[in-house]
């Protein structure tokens, strides 16, 4: 497609794909507070204790449990997502909850209390 929207017969139509590297972590940027719907990643389950937040304004770096622990945590680690074989609502959680791991093909719905946070979901 040129500029001005139309196809052109000579274009280069050779897609091009990219994968997650499984070693590196993979961050996933919440520009703003409040509720952002993400999904897991990787194509392995991850859990919630394993996951890093960082405050982008100062770099400050906490784990799962530190950041859960804080009087001023960034995140809710209370995160919903839809069980379809209950056909209901269940809870992600670091303590409690019905789950305790990120899973490949789910959306999850995490809060986040503070704007410009990022989750860090690690690699293997």
């Amino acid at each position: 497609m040129d500029t001005a929207g139309t196809w052109r017969a000579d274009a280069d139509l050779s897609p091009a794909y990219s994968r997650v590297d499984y070693d590196s972590d993979f961050d996933i940027l919440l520009p703003e507070a409040g509720g952002t719907w993400i999904g897991q990643p990787f194509n392995h389950n991850t859990r919630l204790d394993a996951c890093l937040v960082r405050r982008n304004s100062t770099g400050e770096v906490r784990t799962a449990q530190e950041d859960y622990a804080a009087p001023d945590g960034w995140l809710n680690w209370n995160m919903l997502w839809w069980n379809s074989t209950q056909d209901s609502w269940s809870i992600l959680a670091l303590h409690g909850g019905d789950d305790n791991a990120l899973h490949p093909w789910y959306g999850y719905l995490v809060w986040s209390n503070v704007r410009d946070t990022t989750l860090i979901v690690p690699g293997q």
